[in-house]
């Protein structure tokens, strides 16, 4: 028996301390931790919501809600400054991260990386009305900033543009923004190490400088990026955020769903630590890559009262 295990430990022991140490997966992980102080500030700020509109409403309380209006308003501020724009939180610490990675300037890549993802993301907002109930609303919320206006049967399709839409910066933005993450900023860091940077003279201080050594290097990550967008919409006719989402995220977390796959997660962090290995930290970027996005579209959904959408998070 002992020696069965022994042997079991002897083949799986590189392989976790491989993957536990891979430079990309350990930067992967910590920026999932990198913006868990935002993302639990928002929770709490959901959860106090729950206690004093939603369980209230379960017992006609709602004078409650009323008394405590102005927290329940300043609760719904700060989660609109976590949770529903937790993409670009989390691709500005992927940035940063793969920047330590390679030692350099890790602010501009953070921010490199932040702007090649908001290039590739949309820029419009479409929304349809029942053209029964146009004569509800205020024509000119309806007509104010509009771009394009089209009928679609008994709807009126009205599309707002210079927007950064909502659902490609929360939840649903994350698989795109792992992929634009690492691209951008291995880009940058790559032209940074080959000194493809623009010199100034010794005498100008460092702190003016420093920013304009990842002017090349951003340019380049950001226009690659700009570049395979522009083709993909191009060759596509889609967004490349819609299609990662439709064909990507939204199977591989539909397969995270299954009784297979938790038991499986499950099994390999006990085995991992049987073997004296953190299970956690081996396991952390497949754990928070598929449970962890789908945690935050459940949070995301409960903000806006529409069905959680997974159950294993």
């Amino acid at each position: 028996m002992n020696t069965m295990l022994d042997k079991m430990q002897e083949k799986l022991s590189p392989i976790a301390m491989k993957v536990g140490n891979q430079k990309f997966l350990v930067a992967l992980r910590d920026s999932f931790v990198g913006t868990m102080p935002v993302i639990m500030t928002g929770s709490i700020a959901l959860l106090l919501n729950a206690f004093l509109v939603d369980l209230p409403q379960q017992f006609h309380l709602e004078s409650i809600t009323k008394t405590f209006q102005w927290l329940v308003d300043i609760n719904n501020l700060v989660f609109k400054g976590s949770i529903p724009i937790v993409s670009l939180l989390f691709i500005y610490c992927l940035g940063v991260n793969i920047a330590k990675i390679y030692k350099v300037d890790t602010v501009s890549a953070g921010l490199v990386s932040l702007a090649s993802f908001v290039i590739s993301i949309g820029s419009t907002v479409t929304k349809s009305f029942p053209l029964a109930n146009v004569g509800d609303v205020k024509l000119d919320q309806i007509l104010q900033g509009i771009d394009n206006l089209a009928f679609d049967g008994k709807n009126l399709m009205v599309t707002i543009g210079n927007v950064i839409p909502g659902n490609h910066i929360n939840a649903r933005g994350y698989f795109t923004a792992m992929m634009i993450g690492f691209l951008a900023s291995i880009i940058f860091c790559k032209v940074m190490k080959k000194n493809w940077v623009i010199k100034l003279p010794d005498s100008v201080p460092p702190a003016i400088a420093k920013p304009f050594t990842s002017i090349i290097p951003g340019f380049m990550a950001m226009y690659i990026v700009a570049i395979l967008t522009y083709v993909f919409h191009l060759l596509s006719n889609d967004l490349l955020i819609d299609w990662v989402y439709k064909v990507l995220q939204t199977p591989l977390l539909g397969l995270s769903q299954s009784f297979f796959a938790v038991i499986l997660m499950i099994f390999l962090n006990k085995l991992f630590w049987f073997f004296g290995l953190h299970g956690g930290n081996v396991l952390a970027p497949i754990m928070e890559g598929l449970f962890g996005v789908a945690m935050l579209a459940n949070l995301d959904a409960f903000q806006k009262g529409e069905p959680i959408p997974y159950i294993w998070t």
